[in-house]
């Protein structure tokens, strides 16, 4: 489920995304990093570039996203990450005319069914995600209850896309590319 929240003046805004994915973190974080193949499996969003340092703090991600009926080239700078637990990256498209900066934090964790007595069920691990990502926007062309509800169609698909690709690549055994720190 998602949802949109104010939080400040009316030009700022948070969406707030969260899904169970029945795969263990690592495939999860596995499938998440590897930005040459969401093309394979998201429409949602393409990734065009990745600078040349690879996935770390500074790195450049250049990408389009769709936002309602526009396509919205965007560059993001990678600001944390925490393999395989946390991710972070900004966007500031004031600069080519959409009117926003944003800033994206993903969060997986592993989780373990268990009984109302706290004892592991024998069942299979998986990952909670949550996506929180603020906006603020400026000289946005649309208006901000629109910015927010594309952004949350953006975020629902991005995440119902990605737990349909882990579990393809858990059934196929695939598991990709591992990512920083996790090679």
């Amino acid at each position: 489920m998602t949802q949109a929240t104010r939080r400040g003046p009316e030009d700022h805004g948070l969406v707030a995304a969260r899904r169970f994915v029945p795969a263990p973190v690592v495939l999860v974080w596995s499938v998440f990093v590897d930005f040459d193949a969401w093309g394979d499996w998201t429409d949602t969003m393409r990734v065009w570039s990745q600078g040349s340092a690879g996935i770390e703090i500074g790195s450049e991600l250049t990408f389009e996203a769709e936002l309602g009926v526009s396509t919205v080239l965007n560059r993001a700078v990678i600001r944390d990450i925490s393999p395989p637990l946390r991710f972070v990256w900004s966007v500031d498209s004031s600069g080519r005319g959409h009117g926003f900066h944003s800033e994206s934090t993903w969060t997986f964790t592993p989780t373990v069914p268990r009984s109302p007595d706290g004892f592991a069920l024998g069942l299979p691990a998986g990952t909670r995600i949550v996506s929180l990502r603020t906006l603020e926007a400026d000289r946005a062309r649309a208006p901000r209850s629109e910015v927010l509800a594309d952004t949350r169609r953006l975020v629902d698909r991005l995440l119902a896309d990605l737990e349909s690709e882990c579990v393809r690549r858990g059934e196929t055994g695939t598991v990709g590319r591992l990512g920083p720190a996790l090679t």
